[in-house]
């Protein structure tokens, strides 16, 4: 059952820590939410200002939060795909074609994926190139080219180490 709920939410940045926690805390239906704050934090704080909101009710704020993260990364599989011929692609242009910093999409593929910018990037080729060697339809040479390395032996030596052998023993 929804509840009329009326909250005001401030928002504040690393320079206004000062502010007292505790005190911001007890003020009846005004949050002060840190941007760096986690969202568990949030909710459990939510939960002591109006013990009215349910379970429920974060987790559907929570499940939105999952789309969020879920369209995220399916955007930002697509831009991998995308420029997996394009051997000059990397971090920075990743956040270009995503839409934010470099810094924010680290924090971002970390958050969600466990891995950095690079890494998403670095597995997304080699899976392709895992596929495409396994489709026996291409030489190694080509496959390495069509995976975004300009270096065959790199090729070779990154996909060894991912996959445990050899582009050649697939």
């Amino acid at each position: 059952m929804l509840h009329d709920l009326h909250r005001s939410i401030t928002l504040i940045n690393a320079s206004m820590q000062e502010l007292n926690k505790e005190k911001d805390l007890s003020e009846k239906g005004r949050y002060y939410l840190n941007l760096a704050m986690k969202l568990s934090e949030y909710l459990f704080h939510t939960d002591s200002l109006n013990p009215e909101i349910s379970n429920n009710e974060n987790q559907s704020f929570v499940g939105s939060t999952e789309q969020l993260g879920d369209s995220f990364i399916e955007k930002a599989t697509e831009v991998v795909r995308s420029n997996m011929l394009n051997v000059g692609f990397d971090k920075e242009l990743f956040a270009i074609a995503m839409n934010v910093s470099p810094s924010l999409l680290y924090k971002k593929m970390k958050a969600l994926t466990g891995q950095s910018p690079s890494d998403f990037v670095k597995t997304m080729r080699l899976n392709h190139a895992a596929g495409l060697l396994q489709s026996h339809l291409y030489t190694v040479t080509e496959v390495s080219e069509l995976c975004g390395y300009s270096s065959i032996s790199y090729f070779s030596s990154v996909f060894k180490k991912y996959f445990g052998k050899s582009p050649t023993e697939v």
